[in-house]
Parts: C-alpha cells; structure tokens; sequence
C-alpha cells in the first residue's frame, strides 16, 4: 500500500497541511485521494503534484515540477500494474469463507494476475470455481462411492482439512434438499471452462493450478455423465 505525503491548498489557504497519508492501493487517481482526504467536502478544479525531496518547493517550482512530469501519476499506474489477487470477501458466511480460502490456496501456490485482471478475470475465475465447489460440496461422499475424487489441491481447503463441509446448510438448514442435477452441473462446468480457457491461464506461472482444475471438471464431468445415463 503506497504513502504520501500530502499537501491540499484552496487559493491560499491551506486546506489539508503537509503529513504522511496510506492510501488505498485501488486508488487510481488523483482525484480518488483527493476524495479520500477531504471526504468530499470540496470539489476537485484544478490541482499540481510534485515530488519533494529534502526541501519544500515554492509555488513557481511546483508549476515548472508539474510542467515536466507528473510523478504522482507515474506512482499511482505503478501501484496498479503490480501483480495481484482478489480482495478477500468480509460478510461472514460459509460461501465466503470458500471463496477466501480458494484466494489463500493461490497465496500459497504464489500465483498473481498481472495488471487490473484480478479485479476482473481472475475475481470471476475464483467466483465460478467457488460456485462448482459449493454446489458439490454436500455431495462428495456419493462423488467418492464412484472413486471419483477432489484433485489434492482442493483437499487443501482449510475446511476439507478439517474434515468438515462448507455448504452446511443444505444438511442443517430446514429446506427441501436439492438433488444433484446432471444439467446444473454441466452448467457449472460450462462456466468454469470460459475462465480456464482465457490467455492469462496459458502462462506457465499459472500451469499447475489450471491442470488441477481441469482435473476438477473431469471428475464432474463423470459423475454429471453418470447421473444422464442413470435416468
């Protein structure tokens, strides 16, 4: 997360006095700090950034500074192509908790998304890999009656290491249970396949990971067969 050092002037009265500020990383402008700092009190006309070094710079240097470069700007778009992952969901609830733990097995494995795809690509990939899990999840022990079993990656989620379940309301919720449906799972599948097949999934970084989920929709893939045949 990057720091400034922050010094906001209205005409010639200060309005934000120079300190050190943390900012958000998603932060991509000036105008989004400026925002920050000043919780939308003032509107955003006209502003210059300049970066100081051990001395402050007068008002004439500032302009010739921001004349020259922007180096605020340079910083920020910096700050943004840095390889990344998905933020962490904070609602407390067990698909959440599935959806963080799919996002701290990738920590692990120490594969990023270059650029703003985490926020995109990579969050939907992570969102449509969490939806087959969980939707399998109350289900698993009829996928192992068939020898049919999670790729040892997903047997690392911090629940299956426990030897619990995440989707445990379907056991302990009062509700009509839902069967497995051959056309729901394939639906799934279909869905998980668009993200495996997009570039970024091709680099070698990523190798490892795509073949465990692959190997994931191939186990679907058998059990969802068997249940069209065993109509």
């Amino acid at each position: 997360m990057p720091h400034f050092v922050v010094h906001v002037e209205k005409a010639r009265k200060i309005v934000i006095s120079s300190r050190i500020m943390k900012v958000d990383i998603k932060s991509k402008t000036f105008n989004d700090i400026f925002e920050q700092l000043t919780t939308g009190k003032f509107y955003l006309r006209q502003f210059v950034t300049q970066a100081e070094e051990e001395l402050p710079i007068d008002n004439t240097s500032t302009l010739a500074a921001a004349a020259h470069f922007n180096a605020f700007n340079r910083i920020m778009q910096s700050s943004a192509q840095q390889p990344s992952l998905p933020s962490l969901k904070t609602k407390d609830n067990q698909n959440n908790l599935l959806f963080n733990d799919i996002i701290r097995l990738l920590q692990q494995r120490k594969v990023k998304w270059n650029s703003n795809l985490y926020e995109t690509a990579g969050k939907k990939f992570i969102e449509r890999l969490a939806a087959l899990i969980w939707y399998i999840n109350p289900h698993l022990d009829k996928f192992c009656a068939r020898s049919l079993h999670l790729p040892v990656l997903f047997q690392e989620l911090s629940l299956y290491k426990q030897n619990t379940t995440y989707n445990q309301f379907y056991h302990h919720g009062k509700h009509k249970k839902e069967k497995l449906s051959h056309a729901k799972l394939e639906e799934l599948v279909q869905s998980l396949s668009i993200s495996v097949t997009q570039p970024w999934a091709c680099s070698k970084v990523w190798e490892p990971i795509i073949q465990e989920v692959l190997e994931l929709i191939q186990v679907v893939k058998k059990y969802s067969h068997y249940l069209n045949i065993s109509k």
